[in-house]
């Protein structure tokens, strides 16, 4: 998977909360076959092949593991993907 764009909360994925002005490999994703994936300002969360869910962006009120209906009372930035153990989507394949 590739990103670009504005990283300040680590919404790209990419380890460090620098832009990236054209598309950069994800490497915190290597291996896992991302099938689905949704972004908002300040996160984004990614499904793969094998159900797996995983994450990264700004963790806060309005960031990624409220997104997950999780709940976290400091605000953290994940600058790079992250698995959310015990967390499974079903994954239809056509």
């Amino acid at each position: 998977m590739y990103s670009w764009g504005i990283g300040v909360h680590g919404q790209t994925g990419h380890g460090n909360g620098s832009c990236v002005s054209i598309p950069k490999k994800i490497e915190g994703l290597s291996g896992a076959k991302i099938v689905s994936i949704a972004a908002g300002a300040i996160h984004t969360i990614a499904a793969a092949v094998d159900g797996s869910v995983w994450g990264w962006g700004q963790v806060s009120a309005n960031g990624l593991e409220a997104a997950l209906g999780l709940r976290r009372e400091s605000a953290v930035n994940r600058y790079a993907p992250m698995r959310f153990p015990g967390l499974k989507v079903a994954v239809l394949q056509l």
